[in-house]
C-alpha cells in the first residue's frame, strides 16, 4: 500500500512542477505588462507636470501634445478622433477611468 501512496505522492509532485513550469510564463508576461503600465504612468503624470520645452524625457513631448490636442479637438473620441481615442486609453489603462 505505501508503494501507491508514494507514486501519488511523486504524481502530485510532478503535477505541482508543471503547473509551475506553465505559470511561469503568464508570469513573466504579467510582470513585463506592468512594468510598461507604471513606465506609462510615470510619463504621463511627468508630461502632466512638465513645463521644459526641451525636456529630456523620452516621449514627453509627445504626450504633451496629446494633452493639447485634447484641450482643442472638437471631434473628441465619441466623434471619431483617432488621437482623442488614443488619450482616453492612455487615461483607462492608468487607471483614470471614468467615462468620455
Amino acid at each position: 500500500m505505501e508503494i501507491y501512496e508514494d507514486d501519488d505522492v511523486e504524481t502530485e509532485e510532478k503535477i505541482q512542477e508543471q503547473k509551475q513550469v506553465e505559470e511561469k510564463p503568464k508570469l513573466d508576461v504579467r510582470r513585463k505588462r506592468i512594468r510598461k503600465l507604471r513606465k506609462m504612468l510615470d510619463l504621463v503624470v511627468h508630461a502632466s507636470q512638465c513645463r521644459s520645452a526641451n525636456c529630456p524625457y523620452l516621449n514627453c513631448r509627445k504626450v504633451k501634445g496629446l494633452f493639447k490636442h485634447g484641450q482643442m479637438c472638437r471631434t473628441r473620441a465619441t466623434g471619431g478622433c483617432s488621437l482623442c481615442k488614443k488619450m482616453w486609453d492612455l487615461k483607462n489603462i492608468c487607471g483614470g477611468g471614468g467615462h468620455q
